[in-house]
């Protein structure tokens, strides 16, 4: 495979327009998002404090939100 066929493949697999692939999760669960974030707020905050020992209090509302991206990235 040439160099340029294998960067185009690289950049397709890792495009941030395709649409995420659902995962089928136990017990009817939902797929948490960015969007659930009033909704786990308490959960949120729980492994902040447990995970990373942040108190979420202590950060602003813009670092609170990207912690929030990641933690559902993770979850």
């Amino acid at each position: 495979m040439a160099r340029d066929d294998e960067r185009e493949l690289k950049r397709r697999k890792h495009s941030h327009g395709e649409e995420k692939e659902t995962r089928k999760l136990p017990y009817g669960a939902k797929e948490l998002t960015k969007d659930d974030y009033e909704g786990y707020k308490e959960v949120f905050r729980r492994y902040l404090k447990d995970k990373k020992d942040i108190r979420l209090s202590d950060i602003g509302s813009s670092e609170a939100y990207a912690r929030f991206k990641s933690f559902v990235h993770k979850w």
